[in-house]
């Protein structure tokens, strides 16, 4: 089946009968979330070496398009999950790659920080390595999916 059938398919069933509950109760969108995950839709950008569809920006561009005619806040949710998995694909590591790429993590952004005035171009925060460890420190004053993501940038 195309993505876009599937895509279809999980926009009406399930994103557009959420939609309302979800901006009324302020709740995060997990059927959908689960729904494109269970399709192999949240691995649309990764790379077919490790396990994603390939597809590139214009699929996940028309992905989000059309579940926004639907519901805003899962298309957001969608959204930095995809702009997440575009820097994880140029700078991360293989295993991390093939993880995202079959929806074992939901990715997204966390740029926005207390003192920064919320210009992701001006970060307060640090990064300190130890070993093969790296600490950040880092005040956020909102990160989509904060309490559901599983993977960061």
């Amino acid at each position: 089946m195309h993505f876009l059938e599937e895509l279809e398919r999980i926009t009406i069933d399930v994103v557009a009968k959420n939609a309302a509950n979800i901006d009324k109760f302020g709740i995060f969108p997990q059927p959908a979330t689960d729904a494109l995950r269970n399709a192999g839709l949240l691995g649309l950008l990764s790379d077919r070496n490790v396990g994603g569809s390939g597809l590139g920006i214009d699929a996940t561009a028309a992905a989000v398009e059309r579940i926004a005619r639907e519901c805003a806040s899962t298309a957001m949710v969608l959204c930095m999950h995809y702009c997440a998995t575009a820097v994880i694909k140029q700078f991360g590591s293989p295993e991390v790659r093939k993880q995202l790429a079959q929806g074992n993590h939901l990715a997204t952004l966390a740029f926005s920080e207390i003192g920064s005035r919320s210009h992701f171009w001006s970060p307060v925060s640090t990064a300190t390595r130890d070993g093969d460890s790296v600490y950040l420190n880092a005040s956020k004053s909102w990160v989509t999916a904060a309490h559901h993501a599983t993977l960061y940038m």
